[in-house]
């Protein structure tokens, strides 16, 4: 039904933690399966000072590290 839920309000994780966030999309969707619905994998990066990690999450929702 397109319904769209936001599980928690936005934080803003450099005035939280001092990090830097970025990422190639705005958004993550998941069908109500689970699975998602992208069509392209989503990387988000997470950076402080000179270390950084990065998170993708596939289109059908595998999170892959």
């Amino acid at each position: 039904t397109n319904v769209v839920d936001t599980i928690d309000p936005p934080q803003n994780l450099n005035t939280r933690y001092g990090v830097t966030v970025t990422t190639n999309d705005d958004s993550v969707v998941f069908d109500p399966r689970g699975l998602g619905t992208q069509t392209a994998t989503t990387r988000i990066v997470v950076a402080k000072n000179e270390f950084a990690d990065t998170v993708e999450i596939t289109p059908v929702g595998n999170i892959v590290k």
